[in-house]
């Protein structure tokens, strides 16, 4: 007998969605205003990984000058991952990279958000996401943990440790 993948229902669906949503704000309010590194670099990252991996469902052309952001601001994500401080050109370019994910938002289908939020979902509960996850979507490669494997973000002692 195969053995059917999990696939979650309708509601759980839903509630990612919402999270996801939720993962938007704390996002802008980190590159914003925030002090927490990790914080920015944990919660940019969902959010451009969710983009990124919808943008992919949908077939988007990854050509583009908001594609081109959203790739500056992983590189700086993952420069600032083990950095006490936020770097002021490192924020610029991340918010840069979430003011362009916002724009693609326009254009990415919503049921392709959802399973994208899902997916991530699915990842994090397994493993880290690194780099070249990130990468991949775009056709690129390194590897260096870049986001925890829950949905609160980790502190960068204890994420130190998850670095490669």
């Amino acid at each position: 007998m195969k053995k059917r993948t999990s696939r979650p229902g309708l509601i759980e669906r839903a509630l990612i969605e919402r999270e996801w949503h939720q993962t938007v704000v704390n996002a802008q309010i980190h590159a914003l205003y925030g002090d927490n590194p990790q914080g920015l670099v944990d919660a940019a990252g969902r959010v451009l990984f969710v983009v990124l991996e919808a943008a992919n469902l949908d077939n988007h052309d990854f050509d583009s000058d908001e594609l081109q952001s959203v790739h500056e601001a992983i590189i700086s994500m993952y420069d600032q991952v083990d950095e006490a401080a936020v770097c002021p050109s490192r924020r610029a370019r991340i918010i840069g990279g979430l003011e362009a994910a916002e724009r693609l938002l326009a254009l990415i289908q919503r049921s392709s958000l959802i399973q994208a939020a899902c997916e991530l979902k699915e990842k994090l509960r397994e493993k880290h996401i690194h780099l070249d996850d990130f990468e991949a979507l775009i056709g690129h490669g390194t590897t260096q943990a870049l986001l925890h494997d829950s949905w609160a973000s980790l502190p960068l002692s204890e994420c130190a440790g998850n670095l490669q």
